[in-house]
């Protein structure tokens, strides 16, 4: 197989996951793989707080994980909402709240300093929006950002 983007031009097919790992394989040590919760891990639905990982995505994280320098996990969640599906996988990062929050291999929670002045207003903006937006509107509180499920 050619060498993928050589010269940066676009792929003329997209690869299936077989011809990605074989193009991945020989520098699996250097690689690191971000993956995203909704949309790709699980799937998008209704209710934000029901979602749960595909099937098989668990075990093949916990596969590429010791395969590759690093696995991470990055979500509009909270990290912890991503600890409580993937917390017990070694060697898995998880990015929550747009990066605001990470945990590292199972570690503590990290916030980005920066963003902690911030939780009062995200607390007031999220009693606000349950207070005045029209009912069917779900409200999900972050502590450091506020969704708004329609």
């Amino acid at each position: 197989m050619p060498p993928l983007n050589l010269g940066n031009h676009q792929p003329q097919t997209p690869l299936n996951a077989d011809q990605a790992w074989r193009a991945t394989a020989p520098r699996a040590a250097e690689t690191v793989l971000f993956f995203d919760f909704d949309g790709t891990l699980a799937p998008v639905d209704d209710d934000p707080t029901a979602v749960q990982p595909a099937p098989k995505v668990l075990a093949a994280i916990q596969a590429l994980a010791p395969a590759v320098q690093r696995v991470a996990i990055v979500s509009a969640r909270p990290v912890d909402f991503l600890r409580d599906h993937f917390g017990g996988l070694p060697g898995v990062d998880l990015y929550g709240l747009y990066g605001l929050e990470h945990s590292h291999s199972g570690g503590e929670t990290v916030t980005e300093p920066a963003a902690l002045p911030w939780v009062p207003t995200m607390a007031e903006l999220a009693e606000l929006a349950r207070a005045e937006l029209p009912p069917g509107t779900l409200t999900e509180y972050k502590r450091l950002s506020v969704a708004l499920h329609y």
